[in-house]
Formats: structure tokens, sequence, C-alpha cells
């Protein structure tokens, strides 16, 4: 199985709440949209500086996304640490109820302790994947993608032109 495959699969198991890591990727996708914008602002804070124009305005909205930015980070990370806790205590219990209700025979041949001891481990994988990925997985492969020359030219674009 693929590497691809497998992160697919490990993501699959997300799919209980569809609404809310639907929402934690939307508010990635703003989040990588405002940290592209940023550089931009200051970018025209720069030229209205050397320019002698006006600065407060655009100083204004910079110091605004920087903030919405600041608190959108703490709500987006917290919502994702929520979903993946959650979705570990479920999966937890559901496949240690599973587990535990195997013959008796499975338990001598395989091991009550092994058995536990993988399912812990595979958890506990699990979580920190699913994590990474709603935390910043996401996010910085959108800003990888957005940022490149070849498919966003008007970031590298001076506002004059």
């Amino acid at each position: 199985m693929s590497l691809f495959k497998v992160y697919a699969r490990a993501l699959r198991y997300l799919g209980a709440y569809k609404l809310r890591v639907s929402l934690v990727v939307i508010a990635n996708i703003v989040l990588a949209a405002i940290t592209i914008a940023e550089p931009i602002l200051f970018g025209r804070i720069i030229d209205a500086i050397s320019g002698k124009g006006e600065v407060k305005p655009i100083l204004m909205m910079w110091a605004a996304f920087a903030v919405f930015n600041t608190i959108a980070f703490v709500l987006v990370a917290r919502e994702a640490d929520r979903l993946a806790h959650g979705r570990r205590a479920t999966l937890l219990t559901e496949a240690f109820g599973r587990i535990i209700s195997m013959p008796l025979s499975w338990h001598h041949q395989r091991g009550t302790s092994n058995a536990l001891h993988t399912l812990l481990r595979a958890c506990e994988t699990l979580f920190g994947l699913w994590l990474e990925f709603m935390r910043t997985i996401f996010r910085r492969s959108l800003r990888l993608a957005c940022s490149s020359r070849l498919q966003c030219p008007w970031i590298c674009a001076s506002p004059q032109s």
C-alpha cells in the first residue's frame, strides 16, 4: 500500500465529523490566503512610505489582518485539537471493545497485552496525523501551491502595474 493510500485511509476516519472538519479546512484556506496577503500589504506600506503617499489606511488594514490571523490561528488549532482528541477517544473505545470481545483462543494466541499495546500505538499515530493535518499540513501545502510564481503571478506583481 502506497503512502498516499495510507494517508487517505487515515484521514477517512475523520469522516464522522465531516462538517466540523470541513469548517477547519475552510478556515485553513482563509488563513493561507491571509498569510499570503500580509506580506503584500506590508510591501504596499513600504511603497506608500517611500512614495510619500497615505500610509494610515494600509497600515490599519495590515494590523487588522495580523490580529485576525493570530486569533484565527488559535481558534483553528483549538478546534483541531478538540476534533482529534474526540475522534481518538471514540476510536479507542470502539477498538478496545472489539479486542476485548474476541474469543479467549484469540487472546491466548496473540496476547491481550500485545493487542492493546498495538491499539494504543496506532491510535496515537492516527491522532498525531489528524492533528498535524488540521493544524499545519493542509495550510502549508496550500501556501506552497499558491505562492509559486507560475500559479499566482499576481503575488509577485508590483502594485503600480
